[in-house]
């Protein structure tokens, strides 16, 4: 099963891409900077059967990126990024390059 991590999944295009990824069948890593406040996203995973995960990221806190990748550690996925107008990047487990697959 394909695996993505999806950064500001709690609300928008980044939750919509969430539904979306997980609707067709692949594990899902939903990054948002508060996952307490993130109700529907909770709500998505909880009906997930584990195929959504929610992880706490602030991506302009180092610790906090360093803490998310820790927990990611090993596991191949695609990264998606509303930042990054949905492009899809190959993270390498090391977490240290992002390179686009293909």
């Amino acid at each position: 099963m394909p695996s993505t991590l999806i950064t500001g999944a709690n609300r928008g295009i980044g939750f919509e891409f969430a539904r979306q990824y997980l609707a067709d069948g692949w594990q899902v890593y939903a990054a948002c900077r508060d996952p307490d406040s993130a109700s529907e996203l909770r709500r998505l995973a909880g009906d997930s059967d584990d195929k959504l995960q929610i992880l706490a990221l602030d991506v302009t806190d180092p610790v906090s990126v360093q803490a998310a990748a820790a927990k990611l550690d090993g596991q191949p996925l695609i990264y998606s990024s509303t930042m990054l107008a949905s492009a899809d990047l190959e993270v390498k487990p090391s977490g240290t390059s992002i390179t686009r697959p293909g």
